[in-house]
């Protein structure tokens, strides 16, 4: 049962950050910005990425808790989905730093946007990364997807999408932090 809740915390996670993110890129590209709109979709996303965490952490444990050590029939989207996790919660704070600067309207020293860049670039690409090799085990989990080919389709679309998203925020935040 946790697994489910688990899966539909990552699905709604996942139209959060659609939400979220769009109007992030908006923003940055554009210099508008919409202080109640990005902190209601931002704070609606970090919930649902808590509950997803806490599910994630809860099920782990109690699967034997084998963690980020590799374990006998681990493959390697398990790892890299764990890895990626983990740099999210570890850098989930600094993240929302960067987008301070938005509202505020703050503008940083040249070592400070470097910083910034980079852990929203480490964030963006864990997130992103986590997504791709999750997207799937939410449906599988669910019953909703039974077929492997099926799953090979949603991980390869999956892939696209958040290679995509990965190259416009990126973009848009690099855009940002150099028009500053």
């Amino acid at each position: 049962m946790l697994k489910k809740i688990n899966a539909i915390a990552a699905l709604a996670i996942l139209v959060c950050v659609l939400i979220h993110a769009t109007m992030a890129t908006y923003s940055m590209l554009t210099n508008w910005y919409n202080y109640v709109l990005m902190k209601t979709t931002s704070q609606i996303t970090l919930y649902a990425f808590l509950v997803h965490a806490l599910c994630g952490i809860i099920t782990l444990l109690r699967s034997g808790g084998h963690g980020l050590v590799p374990y006998p029939g681990m493959n390697r989207k398990t790892l890299l989905q764990r890895i990626a996790a983990v740099l999210m919660l570890v850098l989930i704070y600094p993240h929302t730093i960067t987008f301070s600067f938005m509202a505020t309207e703050q503008i940083p020293s040249p070592g400070m946007r470097l910083l910034l860049v980079v852990i929203s670039l480490v964030w963006f690409a864990s997130m992103f990364t986590h997504v791709s090799v999750s997207f799937s085990k939410a449906f599988v989990t669910l019953g909703l997807v039974s077929e492997e080919r099926t799953v090979e389709r949603l991980d390869r679309a999956a892939a696209i999408v958040c290679a995509c998203g990965m190259a416009v925020c990126s973009a848009a935040l690099i855009r940002f932090f150099v028009m500053l």
